[in-house]
């Protein structure tokens, strides 16, 4: 008999593209006013340097790690890492998180499972500081 259900957060419990959407146009912003990158301009670095950090430690490495993902791109790019790459890892999960809204419905039925005797788990693969948060 089931009596324990997992679930995953990304786009199981809330919408993950929409505020990673509304996250990365905070950083688009940022990267505008501090570096006079374009949203596309950030993309492309974000993206790259994201694949430079898998080519070399491998997919199951730390790809989930914003902040090895900003300072690449800022050393890359000559750009200081202090203060900016702190300032665009909490830029952008705070705005991920600020902006994470649960699907409808989800609240009510995690209450119920809860309600008749299920355990509730959640799985992910994400940085540990940000489950902790």
């Amino acid at each position: 008999m089931i009596r324990s259900v997992i679930f995953d957060i990304d786009n199981t419990l809330y919408d993950y593209e929409s505020a990673n959407r509304l996250a990365m146009k905070a950083l688009a912003d940022y990267a505008l006013a501090n570096f006079g990158w374009t949203e596309d301009e950030l993309l492309r670095r974000t993206a790259a340097a994201n694949q430079e950090i898998s080519d070399t430690l491998g997919k199951k490495s730390a790809i989930h790690n914003r902040l090895i993902r900003f300072q690449r791109m800022l050393e890359k790019e000559g750009f200081p890492l202090f203060p900016h790459a702190l300032n665009l890892y909490h830029l952008y999960w705070d705005t991920l998180m600020d902006e994470a809204v649960v699907f409808p419905g989800v609240e009510e039925a995690l209450k119920e499972l809860k309600a008749r005797g299920y355990t509730l788990m959640i799985g992910t693969n994400m940085t540990s500081v940000i489950q902790f948060e």
